[in-house]
């Protein structure tokens, strides 16, 4: 039979000890097949050098001998050739030995242990991937197949009776087509459980989409007039009823999210509990779960891709989003999001809101499907340039893809693969540690203007093209060699040596390299899904270039390499800043901030906020102008994006040194200040005074000033709004209770009688409500006393408006979450990583006790006022949390009390919080009290708010500047492509750019 065949998915089987390839597909009329194909597994055995003939033929005789018992399978070596072949570039003689089973290379490897033979190789290539490299039958190519049709046969077992495919084919010759064209066919699905653990819940639902398709199948029996819902009798008829639906859909590609942790292997663990077969291979088989470093799970036939590692490997870096769940990347990707629906166990889910459930989860599906066609021309493209199948494509890292990329290419260069590093050798890697990082230049201070910004873009991978640079280049020859520059190891100067012969890697990245060119000019002359695609794939490959080679997991890890070519990078940075200086420009690059700004911080997934100069652990360098660096892992910093919206970014260190230089305190308020040195950028927000042009974006009025042009170019600073945090983590109580906890911080105190006081125990809650008793009562008493939470209230017999209340429940939770150490009031930490819905009810009391609306010019100031600092500190995280901006200061003489005759002073000062967004503030906080309500309501018009009301940042006026003593050390960090982030709540600037004066000469000029 002749057809034509695109291979989808890549399996294997053995029979009679044997292996051979199966390949799923399909042919142009969308039929499905299976090809089986013959694949002599084998790896290599190089050679001492200078052996003769007779040794080596005495070597073979050897070898070919090898015959081992491996578990009751019976393996042995079936031949072997003589091979000329190169490894690492140099020129050896190797064996290609070809072993019965691939499972056993290893094994027989091990047998080789002969000083003739100095290394054993490709032993440790995945069984597809030598497969392909090998027989060159590739994924996601058109190919013109011949074979013959097993039908009914007793060929390979009768394997082709089990296989569920149209036809199944014993593949005798393949011609590669030119065709690009291929229709798939994708399934997206999502299941709905009572519990994360299989063996404590059920599955309720499972929806799928795919074209012209969507149902969602349950055996939760309710009311609905949705058609796409199918009842069934129970669980096990709920799984059975997926594989049916699934087979007779017949996907290529069955999609899900976070699938590989959560849907198939949960589907898997329940049918085992059912004691039911989950036959979705197209072989009847079971899905395969494998549970490494990274769980997988594999169905035969049907390539199964959870888009979310695809994502998270490829594209997370770019996104703005901190959260890669399904909603956050649906809003960004899509601009959609999960339907709105509180998950709760099956039995508390109220009979009409079952509709809701079902349109639920079938929007999931519906996400994943439109998620996955978004990102298909991508995973297409990386597929058939790496030459791995769609399902290593969707889950390897960036370093794996590379790698893939080399070993699929090895051939054009005659070379044999490298060996992967156990995890001794990886653990050996890590203990040499990092390489020194990038050379960055000591600012000079001083203000100036007409400057031009010369950014280091990355150079990295033209610096391995040109000089040759990689682990198969590296030499110990000094003669007719490339010289790195001068590397210090030990404190002592060293230099590496590599052959000017072109080395594979650098050759494949200076291929990759040109093929990007290529692609992106591609892309400007025809602007599509594919070209984008293509072009992205093959710039994602030539960025990850230096990080593979210093990760320490690569077959082609080089500390050597990693070195010089940041010392290459050092050493171009320092040469064009000396050009720039020769050609009688002054360089002048360079800010700081005091050590005790206050940074947020986002560290395993842990948001906080510290001073920046705690973030300094350790020296890890120091150049020659005395500026130390701290290398920094895993942390990400508050900024802004470029939309406007705040993010965390990824800091790769910080950075700190003493200066001479002057530094100003810029006051926001008497309350609220950042220290910066004289050259420090802040950023700034110009109003029409000073930029007359009403129709500029908003986004582009935002400038770089230093702290002497305020007022001069800005009144106006970028002040913070807002802080995200997508994965948060609930208590859900009432939100009467977050309210109780809010009025309680602000107008409670915890009694004791004679007893409770002896005992230390908190029996009493007071609560000091004046004339807001009867509503507090109404709205917050009462609806806790229903819910349990209240056992009785009281009011006081002495003190008008004040009441108590009682309950172990209530008494239990405020104890927990307002009680200190010291027995004092305390704000709930645990709120900071609450929803903003519950956040905002703890605000709303805590406003309602202590804050206040006033009237001026038919305009409410909303404040908050207390004289505990960590109040007012606390309050504004929360705000921000929420987002809503403010401001805080202080007043400047302590308060002053009456009592009988009497007038005295406890030293204590009040301190402010003024709500700047007051609309935004009533919408989502307000007050519990109509009084406060009513004020707050009164809508007033602001021009400039409304320009930036959709962003997440604020502006803030600057009340004064004063010039302050030097600290002892000054610090910046450096963040990844925004180059800005808060530093006491305030945005500043930040870069490893450089900056030289223009000195009069035109653009072309300088460029020349």
């Amino acid at each position: 039979m002749e057809t034509q065949f695109i291979p989808i998915d890549y399996d294997y089987f053995d029979f009679e000890g044997k292996n051979y390839s199966k390949i799923f597909g399909r042919d142009k009329e969308g039929r499905r097949i299976c090809v089986i194909d013959s694949f002599e597994p084998y790896f290599w055995a190089i050679l001492k050098e200078n052996l003769n003939s007779k040794k080596i033929g005495e070597i073979i005789n050897y070898v070919k001998t090898i015959s081992l018992d491996v578990n009751g399978r019976k393996t042995q070596v079936e031949k072997v050739e003589l091979k000329s072949k190169k490894f690492m570039g140099k020129n050896v003689k190797a064996l290609k030995i070809y072993g019965t089973n691939y499972k056993d290379l290893h094994e027989i490897a091990n047998q080789l242990g002969i000083k003739e033979i100095i290394k054993r190789r490709g032993y440790d290539l995945g069984f597809t991937t030598s497969y392909i490299i090998e027989k060159n039958l590739l994924p996601m190519t058109w190919y013109k197949i011949k074979g013959e049709v097993l039908s009914n046969s007793n060929e390979f077992g009768g394997i082709d009776n089990i296989i569920e495919t149209d036809f199944v084919i014993k593949l005798e010759k393949s011609e590669t087509l030119k065709e690009e064209n291929f229709k798939k066919r994708a399934l997206a699905y999502d299941l709905e459980t009572d519990s994360l653990k299989p063996e404590k819940g059920e599955i309720l639902m499972i929806s799928l989409f795919g074209e012209n398709f969507k149902k969602v199948i349950t055996w939760k029996k309710k009311k609905t007039n949705k058609n796409y819902v199918e009842f069934v009798k129970n669980e096990k008829e709920l799984l059975e009823k997926f594989v049916e639906v699934v087979k007779k859909y017949s996907p290529d590609f069955l999609i899900g999210y976070h699938s590989d942790n959560f849907d198939l292997p949960f589907i898997k663990t329940r049918s085992k509990i059912l004691r039911m077969p989950l036959n979705l291979g197209l072989d009847s088989s079971e899905p395969k779960i494998s549970r490494g470093v990274l769980t997988s799970a594999r169905i035969c036939g049907i390539t199964h891709i959870d888009l979310l590692k695809f994502i998270k490997t490829t594209y997370s870096q770019y996104m703005q989003s901190e959260s890669m769940s399904l909603n956050e990347v649906s809003k960004e990707f899509l601009g959609d999001t999960k339907k709105e629906f509180e998950l709760k166990h099956s039995s508390k889910i109220n009979e009409k809101d079952w509709d809701l459930y079902y349109e639920y989860n079938l929007h999931d599906s519906y996400l994943t499907l439109e998620l996955f066609e978004k990102f298909w021309p991508d995973i297409l493209e990386f597929s058939k340039i790496i030459k791995e199948p769609v399902y290593e494509i969707s889950r390897n890292g960036l370093s794996k893809q590379i790698e893939s990329y080399i070993l699929h290419n090895l051939d054009k260069f005659d070379e044999i693969p490298e060996k992967r590093p156990g995890i001794p050798e990886i653990e050996e890697r890590r203990k040499k540690g990092s390489v020194e990082g990038a050379f960055v230049y000591e600012p000079k201070p001083g203000l100036y203007e007409n400057l031009v910004m010369f950014d280091f873009t990355s150079m990295h991978t033209s610096i391995i093209i040109s000089h040759n640079i990689s682990k198969g280049t590296l030499t110990e020859n000094k003669k007719n060699t490339i010289e790195s520059p001068e590397i210090v190891i030990n404190n002592k100067n060293k230099k590496f040596y590599f052959s000017k012969e072109p080395g594979f890697f650098p050759e494949l990245l200076k291929e990759i390299f040109e093929k990007r060119k290529k692609y992106k000019e591609e892309y400007k002359k025809s602007p599509n899904k594919i070209t984008k695609a293509r072009s992205n794939a093959f710039k994602l490959l030539s960025a990850s270039a230096h990080g593979y080679v210093g990760f320490f997991g690569a077959r082609y890890y080089s500390w050597e390499a990693s070195s010089t070519i940041l010392a290459y990078v050092r050493k171009y940075n320092i040469e064009t800043i000396k050009k720039i200086e020769k050609e009688g420009h002054k360089v002048i690059y360079g800010d700081s901030i005091s050590g005790n700004s206050k940074i947020w911080i986002k560290e395993k997934e842990k948001i906080k906020e510290t001073k920046i100069k705690d973030l300094f652990n350790q020296i890890n360098q120091k150049n020659s102008s005395g500026k130390e660096y701290s290398l920094l892992k895993n942390i990400k910093v508050l900024t802004i994006d470029k939309n406007g919206k705040s993010m965390f970014e990824k800091t790769p260190y910080i950075m700190r040194h003493k200066t001479n230089k002057q530094m100003y305190r810029i006051h926001f308020t008497n309350n609220w200040s950042i220290d910066v040195t004289e050259d420090h950028s802040l950023i700034g927000y110009q109003a029409n005074k000073f930029n007359q042009s009403k129709k500029i974006n908003p986004l582009e009025r935002l400038i770089e000033i230093k702290p002497i042009e305020i007022k001069k170019k800005t009144n106006s600073l970028i002040s913070i709004k807002k802080i995200p945090l997508k994965q948060t983590k609930s208590i859900n109580y009432p939100k009467e209770v977050y309210e109780l906890m809010g009025i309680f911080v602000g107008d409670g105190s915890f009694a004791q009688n004679k007893t409770q006081k002896r005992l230390n125990k908190d029996y009493f809650l007071s609560l000091s409500l004046g004339l807001d008793k009867e509503e507090i009562i109404k709205k917050l008493i009462l609806p806790l006393k229903e819910k349990n939470y209240i056992k009785n209230y009281w009011e006081s017999k002495t003190r008008k408006g004040d009441i108590k209340i009682n309950g172990s429940k209530i008494i239990n939770i405020i104890k927990k979450h307002c009680k200190n150490k010291n027995n004092k009031k305390t704000f709930p930490l645990f709120l900071f990583e609450e929803n903003e819905k519950n956040i905002a009810s703890f605000l709303r009391g805590y406003f309602s006790a202590d804050g206040t609306v006033i009237i001026r010019n038919n305009s409410p100031r909303i404040k908050l006022t207390s004289t505990n600092q960590e109040f007012i500190n606390e309050s504004i995280k929360l705000l921000n949390r929420v987002g809503i901006s403010n401001s805080h200061f202080k007043e400047n003489n302590s308060n002053f009390y009456k009592a009988k005759n009497k007038t005295y002073s406890n030293g204590s000062i009040s301190k402010h919080i003024l709500i700047k967004n007051k609309e935004e503030f009533m919408k989502k906080i307000g007050f519990i009290l109509d009084r406060k309500n009513k004020k707050g309501l009164i809508r007033t018009n602001g021009q400039q708010k409304k320009f930036i009301k959709n962003f997440e940042f604020d502006l803030q006026g600057v009340k004064s500047i004063e010039k302050i003593k030097n600290s002892e050390y000054v610090y910046d960090l450096e963040v990844k492509d925004t180059h800005r982030f808060f530093a006491n709540n305030c945005l500043v600037h930040n870069t490893d750019s450089v900056a030289f004066t223009r000195d009069k000469k035109s653009k072309k000029e300088i460029k020349d």
